[in-house]
């Protein structure tokens, strides 16, 4: 911003016809050079800038966006439900928490919350939400697991059929990621061998707490003469599946890359 208003007051000043002792020294000043080079955002960052900036989100949806990482977290999406489930797990949006007391006196939850295919509502029991209270945060990514039934009041009043949840439990998508043995792919198949290189090299350096306590293995898919390969990293390379480690490891190899099973 400063300085696109720097170039601003330059036009202006020529416009005037006006110059001043350091005319000569800005006529090969660009604004806009310096961000020539800058990494493009990927679709999660660019995504939580436009709520923070907008209120609301303008180019796509959170959940699709992290499609790769959550696919392997739930047994449907929203717009899979078709009829009443026992045992259903969605990751979702949570777009509004409502609490109130019960008859008993007792403190539950209305909740709303959607994946890109569709809203759901759900009530969370007394029991849950005292376990999980924290999590339930408005514009948090959630996994919710429990029981689906048709929703007769909102059907009648959209004119399509709804469902709503019995929420049995609530997990963060860190959380959930953590639980057994997962494998981590990374899909290197679009970059070059020396970006591939390049990418190796960066990762075998990461110091920290990155390898450290790790449970996800890591494998990489190449691409070399028509033909694909998997290669399992070392148990070396293993990995907490973190946010923060995802997020740097779309650094190295491109958005869109990572998936989790």
């Amino acid at each position: 911003m400063e300085d696109m208003v720097r170039e601003g007051q330059k036009n202006s000043t020529q416009i005037a016809g006006t110059s001043d002792l350091f005319a000569s020294m800005e006529e090969t000043f660009d604004p806009y050079a310096k961000y020539v080079n800058v990494k493009e955002l990927s679709q999660e960052d660019l995504l939580n800038h436009e709520r923070d900036a907008l209120g609301f989100y303008f180019s796509g949806h959170p959940v699709k966006a992290i499609e790769g990482i959550i696919s392997g977290l739930r047994s449907h999406t929203i717009g899979e439900i078709a009829d009443q489930m026992n045992r259903v797990k969605i990751v979702g949006l949570l777009n509004s928490f409502r609490q109130i007391r019960d008859r008993s006196n007792k403190q539950v939850a209305f909740i709303s919350f959607d994946d890109g295919t569709g809203t759901m509502e759900g009530i969370v029991s007394t029991d849950v939400l005292e376990k999980n209270h924290l999590l339930l945060k408005t514009n948090s990514i959630l996994v919710f697991a429990g029981s689906v039934e048709k929703d007769d009041y909102r059907s009648k009043e959209l004119n399509r059929r709804m469902y709503k949840m019995k929420v049995g439990n609530v997990t963060s998508l860190e959380g959930q990621m953590s639980q057994g043995n997962k494998i981590m792919l990374i899909d290197a198949r679009e970059l070059t061998n020396d970006s591939i290189q390049g990418a190796m090299t960066d990762l075998k350096g990461l110091n920290g707490g990155f390898w450290q306590a790790g449970h996800c293995k890591v494998h990489l898919k190449i691409s070399h003469n028509g033909s694909e390969a998997i290669i399992e990293l070392g148990n070396e390379y293993q990995l907490i599946p973190s946010t923060d480690n995802i997020k740097l490891l779309k650094g190295l190899f491109g958005d869109g890359t990572i998936t989790i099973n």
